[in-house]
């Protein structure tokens, strides 16, 4: 009987000496791998395009989901809709530490986005090309991307 205690009394204490462990893990891993949503709008003089995007990132590779559509002035609407992948890495310099994007996959528009293309990054237009983004948690449930300590899209947390 008195091994038996000793074994729950050594059983407890080494279970509340790992937790710290264990809490440490889930809390790198959460910030790590996640997913989130945004909302972006862009206008200019020629044409509105209101786009959703939706992030994953997981273990060193992620997705990112748009759609959404561009309305020009002459009533001519493109629907947009793109699935992706992409790798990232972190890298760190003075000021922090930034995630490089580098895209998977070719990604050809539907029609021609004529304004938008000068604004939208080679990332998510073709393979191979990279954007490098300061990806901070703001708040429970939020990310904010920045670009060059630029605001670029606040993300929503979601589930993975």
């Amino acid at each position: 009987m008195k091994n038996y205690k000793l074994y729950l009394w050594m059983s407890f204490f080494s279970l509340i000496a790992i937790l710290p462990f264990l809490g440490g893990y889930y809390l790198q891993h959460k910030n790590t791998n996640f997913a989130c949503d945004g909302e972006m709008v862009l206008h200019d003089s020629h044409a509105h395009t209101h786009v959703f995007l939706h992030f994953r990132f997981y273990k060193n590779t992620g997705t990112y989901n748009v759609s959404g559509n561009s309305i020009f002035n002459n009533g001519q609407r493109i629907v947009i809709s793109q699935n992706s992948s992409f790798s990232y890495t972190t890298v760190e310099s003075s000021t922090g530490s930034d995630l490089v994007l580098v895209s998977l996959e070719d990604i050809i528009y539907p029609g021609n986005l004529g304004h938008a293309n000068a604004v939208i990054p080679d990332f998510f237009r073709f393979r191979g090309r990279g954007v490098s983004l300061r990806i901070s948690r703001v708040n429970d449930t939020g990310y904010l991307f920045q670009r060059d300590a630029t605001p670029v899209l606040y993300c929503k947390r979601s589930l993975l």
